[in-house]
């Protein structure tokens, strides 16, 4: 089964992406070629939180740590696994990613632009943190790998996931 993999260093966040990614792979019926099953937790302390834990489990997900130090090498494994095709939707700001505060520093983009052509289709970005950031990863690693993010009074920033043609196109190859 080709998979969806999740990195936030904010386990709440990734819940949230997962479950809106899970109801929208039902909603265009691609059930049957993609799944979200796994959500890489990036320097955080959320992890052994007892109060995801149902959450987790509601949604089938596995929650793994990872760090500065194995950050490339976990990514890693998941490209080369020929047996499942893997697309990776990772947040743009992780704390401690060893940046020191400079955008292009921060470890996934220097992981995304060590990338051949063929491993960067597979790279999505977001920023749940408004539209200066959303403008600086555009920058960064190209408008067509960044997923907008919908803002609606009363509610918490979602994914605006039918606006990317890009990440739509690489989906639908998976079922080729």
């Amino acid at each position: 089964m080709n998979e969806i993999v999740i990195v936030d260093d904010i386990l709440q966040n990734g819940l949230r992406i997962a479950e809106q990614l899970k109801n929208w792979i039902v909603q265009e019926h691609l059930e049957n070629n993609i799944a979200v099953r796994q959500i890489l937790l990036f320097n955080s302390e959320d992890l052994n939180r007892e109060i995801y834990k149902n959450k987790i489990a509601e949604l089938s997900l596995h929650v793994e740590s990872i760090c500065l130090w194995n950050f490339d090498e976990k990514l890693d494994s998941y490209m080369a696994d020929v047996e499942k095709h893997t697309i990776f939707l990772i947040d743009y700001l992780l704390r401690e990613d060893g940046s020191d505060g400079i955008p292009a520093y921060r470890v996934n983009i220097r992981y995304a632009k060590r990338q051949n052509e063929e491993r960067k289709k597979k790279l999505f970005f977001y920023t749940l943190t408004g539209t200066e950031n959303f403008k600086l990863l555009c920058d960064l690693v190209g408008t067509e790998h960044v997923i907008p993010s919908k803002y609606e009074n009363g509610k918490l920033p979602s994914l605006d996931l039918q606006h990317n043609s890009k990440l739509l196109n690489e989906i639908k190859n998976i079922s080729i």
